[in-house]
Protein backbone atom coordinates (compact mmCIF):
# COMPACT_ATOMS: atom_id res chain seq x y z
CA UNK A 1 0.00 0.00 0.00
CA UNK A 2 1.53 3.35 -1.03
CA UNK A 3 1.35 6.72 0.73
CA UNK A 4 -1.67 7.99 -1.17
CA UNK A 5 -3.62 4.77 -0.61
CA UNK A 6 -2.89 4.91 3.11
CA UNK A 7 -4.01 8.52 3.28
CA UNK A 8 -7.27 7.62 1.58
CA UNK A 9 -7.84 4.85 4.15
CA UNK A 10 -7.65 7.25 7.10
CA UNK A 11 -11.20 7.90 8.36
CA UNK A 12 -11.90 10.73 8.56
CA UNK A 13 -8.91 12.19 6.71
CA UNK A 14 -10.17 15.78 6.37
CA UNK A 15 -6.97 16.86 4.67
CA UNK A 16 -4.92 16.36 7.82
CA UNK A 17 -1.17 16.26 7.04
CA UNK A 18 0.95 13.32 8.09
CA UNK A 19 4.48 12.22 8.82
CA UNK A 20 5.60 9.00 7.12
CA UNK A 21 8.04 7.39 9.49
CA UNK A 22 9.31 4.06 8.19
CA UNK A 23 9.97 1.78 5.25
CA UNK A 24 6.41 0.46 5.18
CA UNK A 25 5.00 3.98 4.88
CA UNK A 26 3.23 3.77 8.23
CA UNK A 27 1.28 6.92 9.02
CA UNK A 28 1.89 8.97 12.16
CA UNK A 29 0.64 12.34 13.38
CA UNK A 30 3.20 12.49 16.20
CA UNK A 31 5.50 15.51 16.16
CA UNK A 32 4.21 16.83 12.83
CA UNK A 33 4.14 20.48 13.90
CA UNK A 34 7.81 20.40 14.91
CA UNK A 35 9.00 18.22 12.05
CA UNK A 36 7.38 20.31 9.33
CA UNK A 37 9.45 23.29 10.51
CA UNK A 38 12.24 24.60 8.31
CA UNK A 39 15.29 26.71 9.12
CA UNK A 40 13.48 29.91 8.16
CA UNK A 41 10.35 30.21 10.28
CA UNK A 42 9.29 33.33 8.37
CA UNK A 43 7.69 30.85 5.96
CA UNK A 44 5.14 28.36 7.25
CA UNK A 45 3.93 25.42 5.15
CA UNK A 46 1.79 22.35 5.79
CA UNK A 47 3.07 19.50 3.61
CA UNK A 48 0.75 16.59 2.92
CA UNK A 49 3.36 14.08 4.06
CA UNK A 50 6.97 14.04 5.25
CA UNK A 51 8.74 10.88 4.10
CA UNK A 52 11.95 10.00 5.95
CA UNK A 53 13.81 7.98 3.32
CA UNK A 54 16.77 5.81 4.27
CA UNK A 55 17.91 4.50 0.88
CA UNK A 56 18.00 5.43 -2.82
CA UNK A 57 15.34 2.79 -3.45
CA UNK A 58 12.92 4.52 -1.09
CA UNK A 59 13.63 7.88 -2.72
CA UNK A 60 12.95 6.31 -6.12
CA UNK A 61 9.63 4.89 -4.94
CA UNK A 62 8.43 8.26 -3.66
CA UNK A 63 9.55 10.05 -6.84
CA UNK A 64 7.63 7.59 -9.00
CA UNK A 65 4.59 7.83 -6.75
CA UNK A 66 4.57 11.63 -6.79
CA UNK A 67 4.80 11.61 -10.57
CA UNK A 68 2.04 9.04 -10.98
CA UNK A 69 -0.29 10.85 -8.59
CA UNK A 70 0.64 14.31 -9.92
CA UNK A 71 1.66 15.51 -6.46
CA UNK A 72 3.91 18.44 -5.56
CA UNK A 73 7.32 17.11 -4.53
CA UNK A 74 9.89 18.80 -2.30
CA UNK A 75 13.25 17.60 -0.97
CA UNK A 76 14.82 18.46 2.38
CA UNK A 77 18.27 17.50 3.64
CA UNK A 78 19.14 20.13 6.26
CA UNK A 79 16.15 22.42 5.72
CA UNK A 80 18.26 25.59 5.46
CA UNK A 81 16.82 26.99 2.23
CA UNK A 82 16.39 30.72 2.93
CA UNK A 83 13.06 30.74 1.06
CA UNK A 84 12.00 27.37 2.58
CA UNK A 85 11.65 25.86 -0.89
CA UNK A 86 12.40 22.48 0.65
CA UNK A 87 8.73 22.40 1.68
CA UNK A 88 5.30 23.46 0.42
CA UNK A 89 1.71 23.20 1.55
CA UNK A 90 0.14 20.05 0.13
CA UNK A 91 3.50 18.62 -0.98
CA UNK A 92 5.10 15.27 -0.36
CA UNK A 93 8.41 16.16 1.29
CA UNK A 94 11.27 13.70 0.92
CA UNK A 95 13.35 14.20 4.06
CA UNK A 96 16.93 12.92 3.70
CA UNK A 97 18.12 13.63 7.25
CA UNK A 98 18.40 9.91 8.05
CA UNK A 99 20.78 9.43 5.11
CA UNK A 100 23.84 10.94 6.79
CA UNK A 101 26.69 8.43 6.49
CA UNK A 102 30.21 9.80 5.88
CA UNK A 103 33.19 7.66 4.86
CA UNK A 104 36.71 8.30 3.59
CA UNK A 105 38.74 6.19 1.17
CA UNK A 106 42.42 6.48 2.13
CA UNK A 107 43.57 5.20 -1.26
CA UNK A 108 41.58 7.57 -3.48
CA UNK A 109 41.29 10.44 -0.94
CA UNK A 110 37.59 10.63 -1.82
CA UNK A 111 34.92 11.28 0.81
CA UNK A 112 31.56 9.60 0.25
CA UNK A 113 28.87 11.71 1.88
CA UNK A 114 25.12 11.12 2.01
CA UNK A 115 22.86 14.16 1.52
CA UNK A 116 21.64 14.48 5.12
CA UNK A 117 25.13 14.68 6.64
CA UNK A 118 25.71 18.00 8.40
CA UNK A 119 28.99 19.88 8.53
CA UNK A 120 29.42 19.45 12.27
CA UNK A 121 29.72 15.69 11.60
CA UNK A 122 31.46 15.85 8.21
CA UNK A 123 34.28 18.06 9.52
CA UNK A 124 34.72 16.00 12.68
CA UNK A 125 34.90 12.68 10.81
CA UNK A 126 37.26 13.87 8.07
CA UNK A 127 39.58 15.78 10.42
CA UNK A 128 40.39 12.46 12.11
CA UNK A 129 42.15 11.58 8.82
CA UNK A 130 43.81 15.04 8.63
CA UNK A 131 41.76 15.92 5.55
CA UNK A 132 38.76 18.07 4.77
CA UNK A 133 36.49 19.35 2.01
CA UNK A 134 35.67 23.02 1.27
CA UNK A 135 32.85 23.05 3.82
CA UNK A 136 30.64 25.91 5.00
CA UNK A 137 30.52 27.98 8.16
CA UNK A 138 27.24 26.81 9.69
CA UNK A 139 27.49 23.50 11.56
CA UNK A 140 23.86 22.48 11.09
CA UNK A 141 23.83 22.89 7.28
CA UNK A 142 23.70 19.61 5.34
CA UNK A 143 25.84 18.95 2.28
CA UNK A 144 23.18 18.59 -0.44
CA UNK A 145 21.79 22.10 -0.86
CA UNK A 146 25.12 23.66 0.03
CA UNK A 147 27.16 22.03 -2.73
CA UNK A 148 24.36 22.29 -5.30
CA UNK A 149 24.36 26.07 -4.89
CA UNK A 150 28.14 26.31 -5.20
CA UNK A 151 29.23 26.07 -1.59
CA UNK A 152 30.96 29.15 -0.14
CA UNK A 153 32.98 28.84 3.05
CA UNK A 154 36.25 29.32 4.95
CA UNK A 155 38.27 27.53 2.24
CA UNK A 156 36.91 29.30 -0.86
CA UNK A 157 39.96 31.49 -1.54
CA UNK A 158 42.34 28.53 -1.49
CA UNK A 159 40.16 25.58 -2.61
CA UNK A 160 37.30 27.18 -4.53
CA UNK A 161 33.61 26.59 -4.00
CA UNK A 162 32.83 23.14 -2.65
CA UNK A 163 31.18 22.16 -5.94
CA UNK A 164 34.58 22.31 -7.66
CA UNK A 165 35.67 19.25 -5.64
CA UNK A 166 32.69 17.09 -6.62
CA UNK A 167 33.82 14.12 -8.75
CA UNK A 168 30.73 11.88 -8.86
CA UNK A 169 27.21 11.44 -7.51
CA UNK A 170 24.55 8.80 -7.05
CA UNK A 171 21.22 10.27 -8.13
CA UNK A 172 17.54 9.44 -8.56
CA UNK A 173 16.22 10.85 -11.84
CA UNK A 174 12.70 11.94 -12.72
CA UNK A 175 11.55 8.49 -13.84
CA UNK A 176 12.86 6.88 -10.65
CA UNK A 177 16.07 5.57 -12.24
CA UNK A 178 18.94 5.26 -9.76
CA UNK A 179 22.15 6.27 -11.54
CA UNK A 180 25.83 6.71 -10.75
CA UNK A 181 27.31 9.70 -12.59
CA UNK A 182 30.97 10.46 -13.21
CA UNK A 183 33.03 11.95 -16.04
CA UNK A 184 33.19 8.77 -18.13
CA UNK A 185 29.92 9.33 -20.02
CA UNK A 186 28.39 12.34 -21.73
CA UNK A 187 25.37 12.16 -19.43
CA UNK A 188 27.65 12.06 -16.42
CA UNK A 189 29.83 14.94 -17.59
CA UNK A 190 26.93 17.22 -18.42
CA UNK A 191 24.83 16.50 -15.34
CA UNK A 192 27.86 16.84 -13.05
CA UNK A 193 28.64 20.21 -14.63
CA UNK A 194 25.06 21.29 -13.90
CA UNK A 195 25.01 19.91 -10.35
CA UNK A 196 28.24 21.78 -9.56
CA UNK A 197 26.61 25.10 -8.71
CA UNK A 198 23.46 24.88 -10.84
CA UNK A 199 21.02 24.79 -7.92
CA UNK A 200 19.41 22.04 -5.88
CA UNK A 201 16.70 19.55 -6.96
CA UNK A 202 16.60 20.66 -10.62
CA UNK A 203 18.27 17.59 -12.13
CA UNK A 204 17.35 14.82 -9.69
CA UNK A 205 17.66 13.86 -6.04
CA UNK A 206 21.26 13.12 -5.07
CA UNK A 207 21.65 10.26 -2.62
CA UNK A 208 25.45 10.31 -2.34
CA UNK A 209 28.21 12.82 -3.08
CA UNK A 210 31.77 11.76 -3.94
CA UNK A 211 34.03 14.67 -3.02
CA UNK A 212 37.77 15.03 -3.41
CA UNK A 213 39.42 15.93 -0.11
CA UNK A 214 42.54 17.99 0.58
CA UNK A 215 45.14 17.56 3.35
CA UNK A 216 44.68 19.92 6.26
CA UNK A 217 47.54 22.40 6.78
CA UNK A 218 50.00 21.92 9.62
CA UNK A 219 48.95 25.25 11.13
CA UNK A 220 45.42 26.64 11.09
CA UNK A 221 43.73 29.44 13.00
CA UNK A 222 40.44 31.28 12.84
CA UNK A 223 40.12 34.92 13.76
CA UNK A 224 37.65 37.72 14.42
CA UNK A 225 38.52 41.43 14.44
CA UNK A 226 35.95 44.08 15.42
CA UNK A 227 36.00 47.74 14.35
CA UNK A 228 33.75 50.44 15.78
CA UNK A 229 33.88 53.98 17.05
CA UNK A 230 36.61 55.94 15.27
CA UNK A 231 36.84 53.59 12.28
CA UNK A 232 34.85 54.32 9.13
CA UNK A 233 33.33 51.14 7.73
CA UNK A 234 34.41 51.83 4.15
CA UNK A 235 38.01 52.46 5.24
CA UNK A 236 37.99 49.04 6.88
CA UNK A 237 36.31 47.59 3.82
CA UNK A 238 39.07 48.92 1.56
CA UNK A 239 41.65 47.15 3.74
CA UNK A 240 39.65 43.92 3.42
CA UNK A 241 39.46 44.34 -0.37
CA UNK A 242 43.25 44.54 -0.53
CA UNK A 243 43.52 41.45 1.68
CA UNK A 244 41.46 39.34 -0.74
CA UNK A 245 43.00 40.49 -4.04
CA UNK A 246 43.54 37.33 -6.15
CA UNK A 247 47.34 37.31 -5.90
CA UNK A 248 47.48 38.37 -2.24
CA UNK A 249 47.72 36.30 0.92
CA UNK A 250 47.26 32.66 -0.14
CA UNK A 251 47.40 31.67 3.54
CA UNK A 252 44.12 33.54 4.04
CA UNK A 253 42.01 30.54 3.02
CA UNK A 254 38.66 32.26 3.44
CA UNK A 255 37.29 35.49 4.85
CA UNK A 256 34.16 37.51 5.35
CA UNK A 257 33.39 41.05 6.52
CA UNK A 258 30.12 41.92 8.25
CA UNK A 259 28.94 45.55 8.29
CA UNK A 260 26.05 46.75 10.40
CA UNK A 261 23.21 48.58 8.63
CA UNK A 262 22.10 51.76 10.37
CA UNK A 263 20.06 54.94 10.23
CA UNK A 264 22.61 57.79 9.85
CA UNK A 265 20.24 60.24 11.57
CA UNK A 266 20.27 58.13 14.73
CA UNK A 267 22.72 59.92 17.02
CA UNK A 268 23.14 56.78 19.16
CA UNK A 269 24.18 54.63 16.20
CA UNK A 270 27.82 54.10 15.22
CA UNK A 271 29.48 52.36 12.30
CA UNK A 272 30.45 48.80 13.16
CA UNK A 273 32.06 46.00 11.19
CA UNK A 274 33.81 42.70 11.85
CA UNK A 275 36.35 40.82 9.74
CA UNK A 276 36.35 37.03 10.14
CA UNK A 277 38.53 34.45 8.51
CA UNK A 278 40.76 31.40 8.54
CA UNK A 279 44.52 31.46 8.08
CA UNK A 280 46.75 28.49 7.30
CA UNK A 281 49.79 29.57 9.31
CA UNK A 282 50.60 30.10 12.97
CA UNK A 283 48.96 32.80 15.07
CA UNK A 284 52.28 34.66 15.29
CA UNK A 285 52.64 34.74 11.51
CA UNK A 286 49.05 35.95 11.24
CA UNK A 287 49.61 38.79 13.72
CA UNK A 288 52.68 39.93 11.80
CA UNK A 289 50.77 40.02 8.52
CA UNK A 290 47.74 41.63 10.13
CA UNK A 291 49.79 44.61 11.28
CA UNK A 292 50.87 45.19 7.68
CA UNK A 293 47.29 44.91 6.39
CA UNK A 294 46.03 47.38 8.99
CA UNK A 295 48.64 50.11 8.42
CA UNK A 296 46.18 52.36 6.52
CA UNK A 297 43.93 52.35 9.61
CA UNK A 298 46.74 53.33 12.01
CA UNK A 299 45.86 50.73 14.62
CA UNK A 300 48.12 49.93 17.56
CA UNK A 301 48.87 47.06 19.93
CA UNK A 302 46.22 48.11 22.43
CA UNK A 303 43.55 47.94 19.71
CA UNK A 304 44.53 44.40 18.76
CA UNK A 305 44.66 43.31 22.38
CA UNK A 306 41.09 44.50 22.89
CA UNK A 307 39.39 43.63 19.61
CA UNK A 308 41.26 40.70 18.05
CA UNK A 309 40.21 37.14 18.88
CA UNK A 310 42.24 34.17 17.64
CA UNK A 311 41.60 30.49 18.11
CA UNK A 312 44.08 27.83 17.03
CA UNK A 313 42.59 24.81 15.25
CA UNK A 314 45.75 22.93 14.21
CA UNK A 315 49.31 23.20 15.45
CA UNK A 316 52.43 21.42 14.16
CA UNK A 317 50.39 19.09 11.97
CA UNK A 318 47.99 18.03 14.72
CA UNK A 319 44.38 18.88 15.42
CA UNK A 320 44.10 20.60 18.78
CA UNK A 321 41.90 18.47 21.01
CA UNK A 322 38.26 19.46 20.86
CA UNK A 323 38.78 22.14 18.21
CA UNK A 324 36.75 22.23 15.01
CA UNK A 325 35.68 25.15 12.86
CA UNK A 326 32.27 25.66 14.36
CA UNK A 327 32.94 26.28 18.03
CA UNK A 328 32.93 29.81 19.40
CA UNK A 329 34.11 32.27 16.75
CA UNK A 330 32.64 30.73 13.64
CA UNK A 331 29.20 30.66 15.18
CA UNK A 332 29.26 34.43 14.65
CA UNK A 333 29.84 34.32 10.89
CA UNK A 334 26.09 34.72 10.62
CA UNK A 335 23.92 36.11 13.38
CA UNK A 336 21.40 33.35 12.85
CA UNK A 337 23.84 30.63 13.81
CA UNK A 338 23.83 31.78 17.42
CA UNK A 339 20.09 31.19 17.44
CA UNK A 340 20.58 27.83 15.77
CA UNK A 341 22.68 26.37 18.55
CA UNK A 342 20.62 23.36 19.52
CA UNK A 343 18.79 23.41 16.19
CA UNK A 344 16.31 26.23 16.83
CA UNK A 345 15.16 27.81 13.52
CA UNK A 346 14.86 31.58 13.16
CA UNK A 347 12.80 33.92 10.95
CA UNK A 348 14.88 35.94 8.51
CA UNK A 349 15.13 37.42 5.02
CA UNK A 350 18.17 37.68 2.76
CA UNK A 351 19.01 38.99 -0.67
CA UNK A 352 22.31 39.19 -2.52
CA UNK A 353 24.41 40.81 -5.22
CA UNK A 354 27.66 39.66 -6.82
CA UNK A 355 30.36 42.25 -7.47
CA UNK A 356 31.66 42.58 -11.04
CA UNK A 357 35.16 41.38 -11.92
CA UNK A 358 36.44 44.87 -12.73
CA UNK A 359 35.20 48.36 -11.91
CA UNK A 360 34.30 48.15 -8.21
CA UNK A 361 36.55 50.84 -6.68
CA UNK A 362 35.41 54.01 -4.90
CA UNK A 363 32.03 54.14 -6.67
CA UNK A 364 31.21 50.61 -5.53
CA UNK A 365 32.13 51.41 -1.95
CA UNK A 366 29.98 54.54 -2.08
CA UNK A 367 26.99 52.58 -3.36
CA UNK A 368 27.55 49.96 -0.67
CA UNK A 369 27.80 52.62 2.03
CA UNK A 370 24.57 54.28 0.91
CA UNK A 371 22.74 50.95 0.91
CA UNK A 372 23.81 50.31 4.52
CA UNK A 373 23.26 53.83 5.85
CA UNK A 374 19.69 54.86 5.16
CA UNK A 375 16.83 56.66 6.87
CA UNK A 376 14.52 53.81 5.86
CA UNK A 377 15.81 51.88 8.87
CA UNK A 378 14.50 52.28 12.44
CA UNK A 379 16.78 53.59 15.17
CA UNK A 380 19.27 51.29 16.85
CA UNK A 381 17.16 51.28 20.03
CA UNK A 382 14.02 50.32 18.11
CA UNK A 383 15.90 47.49 16.43
CA UNK A 384 17.27 46.29 19.75
CA UNK A 385 13.86 46.39 21.44
CA UNK A 386 12.36 44.49 18.50
CA UNK A 387 15.04 41.81 18.54
CA UNK A 388 16.00 42.60 14.93
CA UNK A 389 19.48 42.77 13.43
CA UNK A 390 20.19 43.93 9.90
CA UNK A 391 23.56 43.97 8.22
CA UNK A 392 25.48 42.86 5.15
CA UNK A 393 28.05 40.09 4.98
CA UNK A 394 30.62 40.08 2.19
CA UNK A 395 31.98 36.68 1.19
CA UNK A 396 35.36 36.54 -0.54
CA UNK A 397 35.59 34.47 -3.73
CA UNK A 398 38.85 35.77 -5.20
CA UNK A 399 42.05 34.04 -4.20
CA UNK A 400 44.65 31.54 -5.34
CA UNK A 401 42.19 28.88 -6.52
CA UNK A 402 40.27 30.95 -9.04
CA UNK A 403 43.35 32.97 -10.01
CA UNK A 404 44.97 29.69 -11.08
CA UNK A 405 41.71 28.69 -12.74
CA UNK A 406 41.79 31.88 -14.82
CA UNK A 407 45.47 31.43 -15.70
CA UNK A 408 44.74 27.91 -16.94
CA UNK A 409 42.01 29.27 -19.23
CA UNK A 410 39.42 26.72 -18.11
CA UNK A 411 36.61 29.29 -18.12
CA UNK A 412 33.24 27.78 -17.18
CA UNK A 413 34.07 24.25 -18.30
CA UNK A 414 34.45 22.49 -14.94
CA UNK A 415 31.34 23.72 -13.14
CA UNK A 416 28.24 25.80 -13.79
CA UNK A 417 29.05 28.18 -10.92
CA UNK A 418 29.12 31.43 -12.93
CA UNK A 419 31.05 33.77 -10.64
CA UNK A 420 34.54 32.28 -10.61
CA UNK A 421 36.28 35.57 -11.38
CA UNK A 422 34.19 37.82 -9.14
CA UNK A 423 35.87 39.24 -6.01
CA UNK A 424 33.05 38.79 -3.48
CA UNK A 425 29.34 38.39 -2.79
CA UNK A 426 27.22 40.94 -0.90
CA UNK A 427 24.51 39.38 1.25
CA UNK A 428 21.99 41.73 2.87
CA UNK A 429 20.48 40.04 5.91
CA UNK A 430 17.73 40.66 8.45
CA UNK A 431 17.13 38.30 11.39
CA UNK A 432 14.64 38.66 14.18
CA UNK A 433 13.43 36.90 17.28
CA UNK A 434 9.95 35.55 17.75
CA UNK A 435 9.44 37.90 20.67
CA UNK A 436 10.68 41.41 21.39
CA UNK A 437 10.40 43.99 24.15
CA UNK A 438 7.84 46.23 22.45
CA UNK A 439 4.13 45.89 21.61
CA UNK A 440 3.30 43.79 18.56
CA UNK A 441 2.13 46.78 16.50
CA UNK A 442 5.45 48.57 17.02
CA UNK A 443 7.37 45.38 16.25
CA UNK A 444 5.52 44.94 12.96
CA UNK A 445 6.17 48.57 12.02
CA UNK A 446 9.87 48.11 12.76
CA UNK A 447 10.05 44.82 10.83
CA UNK A 448 8.23 46.32 7.86
CA UNK A 449 10.80 49.12 7.71
CA UNK A 450 13.62 46.56 7.74
CA UNK A 451 11.99 44.55 4.94
CA UNK A 452 11.57 47.78 2.97
CA UNK A 453 15.30 48.35 3.43
CA UNK A 454 16.03 44.90 2.03
CA UNK A 455 13.81 45.53 -0.96
CA UNK A 456 15.62 48.80 -1.62
CA UNK A 457 18.97 46.99 -1.42
CA UNK A 458 17.74 44.43 -3.93
CA UNK A 459 16.22 46.91 -6.39
CA UNK A 460 18.57 49.90 -6.20
CA UNK A 461 20.80 50.87 -9.10
CA UNK A 462 24.17 49.27 -8.35
CA UNK A 463 26.18 49.05 -11.59
CA UNK A 464 29.24 47.63 -9.82
CA UNK A 465 27.29 44.40 -9.23
CA UNK A 466 25.70 41.85 -11.54
CA UNK A 467 23.86 38.65 -10.64
CA UNK A 468 22.94 37.00 -7.34
CA UNK A 469 24.07 33.91 -5.42
CA UNK A 470 21.51 31.08 -5.33
CA UNK A 471 22.51 29.91 -1.84
CA UNK A 472 21.44 33.35 -0.55
CA UNK A 473 18.06 32.91 -2.17
CA UNK A 474 15.47 35.66 -2.62
CA UNK A 475 12.40 34.45 -4.53
CA UNK A 476 11.78 37.96 -5.89
CA UNK A 477 14.89 37.66 -8.09
CA UNK A 478 14.46 35.97 -11.48
CA UNK A 479 15.97 32.49 -11.66
CA UNK A 480 18.16 33.26 -14.67
CA UNK A 481 19.68 36.14 -12.70
CA UNK A 482 21.26 33.61 -10.31
CA UNK A 483 22.91 31.49 -12.98
CA UNK A 484 24.00 34.21 -15.43
CA UNK A 485 25.72 32.80 -18.53
CA UNK A 486 25.19 29.20 -17.34
CA UNK A 487 21.39 29.46 -17.37
CA UNK A 488 20.57 28.41 -20.94
CA UNK A 489 22.96 25.45 -20.80
CA UNK A 490 21.45 24.35 -17.49
CA UNK A 491 18.00 24.35 -19.09
CA UNK A 492 19.27 22.23 -21.99
CA UNK A 493 20.95 19.71 -19.69
CA UNK A 494 17.90 19.34 -17.48
CA UNK A 495 15.63 18.73 -20.47
CA UNK A 496 18.03 16.23 -22.05
CA UNK A 497 19.24 14.15 -19.11
CA UNK A 498 16.99 14.44 -16.04
CA UNK A 499 14.25 12.10 -17.34
CA UNK A 500 11.75 14.58 -15.94
CA UNK A 501 9.26 15.45 -18.71
CA UNK A 502 6.57 16.43 -16.19
CA UNK A 503 9.03 18.74 -14.37
CA UNK A 504 8.41 17.08 -11.03
CA UNK A 505 11.79 18.42 -9.86
CA UNK A 506 10.63 22.01 -9.67
CA UNK A 507 10.12 24.79 -7.16
CA UNK A 508 10.14 28.57 -7.35
CA UNK A 509 13.88 28.85 -8.12
CA UNK A 510 14.77 25.55 -9.81
CA UNK A 511 15.78 25.39 -13.46
CA UNK A 512 12.62 25.40 -15.58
Amino acid sequence: MNIIEQLENITPYNGRPVEVVDKKWLISFNGYKKKKQNFNTYYQFDPLAIVYCESPEQVSEVVQLAGKENRILRVRSGGHDHEAECSATGAIVIDLSKMKHVSFDKATKIAEIEPGARFEDIVRILSAYDVSIPHGTCPSVAIAGFISGGGWGPWTRSKGMCCESLVAVSIVLGNGEIAYLDERTQRGRELLWAIRGGGGMSYGIITKFYIETFPLPDELIKFELTFKGRFKSMDVFKVWEDMIAPSNNPELTGTNIKIKARNPEDKDSIEECVIYGSFAESSETFKTKLKVWLKPLETDESFLEEYLKIEEIREKGKQIAGQIFFEELYVNWELGQAKLRGGTPSPHKVTSRVVVEDGWGASGRQNLYESLNTCILPTSQELKDSGIECYATHNAISGAYYANHKAAGTGNTESSFPYKQRPFIIQYQAWWKLEGNIPEAKFKKCLNSVLEWQQECRDRSFPETSGSFISFKDASIMTKHYFAESYEELKRIKEKWSNDPENIFSSRKTII
